[in-house]
């Protein structure tokens, strides 16, 4: 499962980049979890990755992470991408879909593609999305180079005219700029943009309009962050706060460590714990050090206000 989106009935939309026609796509999960469908299936070359409703409601918009088809090469993006004029092989999309998993193509643009250069077994392109809370624009991150792209939506549901609306260090390469790695996004209520990077264990604020980031939470006991959400402000729970924010819930993936794993994978023929082995007996790391390599996924609470009451508790 990658992304995933909550619906104001209840229902849970996730998505499912399994590769097999059958079941590549967006799946729906009912609110008791007694039922689960395909809702909306997508083309099994593509990889959806961010999902979000329009106030917990539809359209849903889904971003494409990348695109396997086998004219994408990284020699011909990587000359596409330093040209005026990119090719549409070099091209990611945003997908908009409708209450009855009707799935149209809604922004196709060179700006969502990734690194060519990418250490990665493919470039990491377009990921977070959120859609602001008047429905008039939806934001998307790019992740290998630190980017937010702004998308207006249109009185007839189209998709407006494209704007980077940061990027930090744009002319730095893309593995030494602040926001190297950013995946998901989500606007605070008060209208403040919050973003994770998965690859460099961060929490960043950006204000509408500036050109500036703010990091919030820099590494433990972020590790891998990939998605996130505000919570909901409940009397007694500790959250109580002098015009502060309700708590944000963040997942890590421990995708910090998927550059290391992949060659311990590689090494254990498949197996990560007969990998760790073959680094021990390599002297590349101790034993004691293989325990901080093994994935473990979590959810950190993260309270973004300094002036708090005096039952607050965290």
């Amino acid at each position: 499962m990658t992304g995933f989106a909550l619906h104001n009935n209840g229902n849970l939309y996730v998505g499912l980049p399994t590769c097999v026609p059958a079941t590549n796509g967006i799946w729906r999960v009912s609110a008791d979890g007694s039922e689960t469908e395909l809702f909306a299936p997508l083309p099994v070359q593509d990889l959806p990755r961010g999902l979000a409703l329009t106030n917990g409601k539809f359209p849903l918009y889904v971003t494409n992470l990348h695109d396997f088809r086998s004219n994408k090469t990284r020699a011909i993006c990587g000359a596409a991408l330093a040209t005026p004029n990119p090719n549409d092989d070099c091209t990611l999309k945003i997908w908009r879909i409708s209450s009855s998993g009707q799935v149209v193509d809604w922004v196709e643009s060179a700006l969502f593609y990734g690194n060519p250069a990418s250490p990665l077994d493919h470039p990491h392109g377009v990921s977070g999305i959120v859609v602001d809370d008047a429905g008039e624009n939806v934001y998307v991150t790019v992740t290998d180079f630190g980017r937010i792209v702004r998308i207006p939506i249109e009185p007839d549901g189209k998709a407006g005219e494209l704007e980077v609306i940061f990027e930090n260090e744009p002319d730095k390469p893309a593995e030494q700029r602040a926001l190297f790695g950013i995946d998901g996004i989500k606007i605070g209520p008060d209208g403040n943009f919050y973003i994770v990077s998965i690859r460099t264990d961060q929490l960043f604020g950006i204000r509408p309009g500036e050109s500036t980031h703010t990091v919030i939470v820099d590494g433990h006991p972020l590790d891998g962050p990939t998605q996130l959400a505000f919570g909901k402000r409940r009397p007694g729970d500790g959250t109580r706060r002098k015009g502060g924010l309700p708590p944000l819930y963040i997942a890590n993936g421990t995708g910090r460590r998927a550059f290391f794993l992949g060659v311990i994978v590689s090494l254990g023929q498949g197996s990560i714990l007969s990998g760790l082995e073959q680094f021990v007996d390599m002297g590349i790391i101790t034993e004691e050090e293989t325990i901080g390599l093994q994935p473990r996924p979590s959810v950190v609470r993260v309270l973004l206000s300094t002036e708090t009451t005096e039952d607050e508790e965290d």
